[in-house]
């Protein structure tokens, strides 16, 4: 498997368990609380930068950044939005040159 498939399948994989964590952590009382519009803005610039420089970064800065990514709309769904905005940009300072890609 190429190095760029291989990104993608972990980013991919990433996001799989992003939605499963998103989906399943969804409860009667979370559909009624709208999620804080940062988190929302923050959340897709996240998963825009994941995708755009997927090809970039190496297989273990992808796979920390889904984490990170889980994590962060876990906290913002959760309500810990200091938390979830925090990791959305631990996620948004990532260094693509500098990412080392193995």
């Amino acid at each position: 498997m190429s190095p760029t498939l291989r990104a993608v399948s972990v980013f991919c994989w990433a996001v799989a368990a992003a939605w499963l964590v998103f989906v399943s952590g969804a409860s009667a009382a979370d559909e009624t609380t709208p999620l804080d519009p940062h988190c929302v803005r923050l959340d897709l610039e996240a998963i825009n930068f994941i995708e755009s420089h997927a090809e970039d970064l190496s297989q273990e800065t992808l796979g920390k950044a889904g984490l990170q990514f889980v994590a962060a709309r876990s906290a913002c769904r959760e309500g810990r939005t200091a938390e979830g905005l925090a990791l959305y940009g631990s996620i948004l300072r990532i260094e693509p040159a500098l990412a080392g890609k193995k």
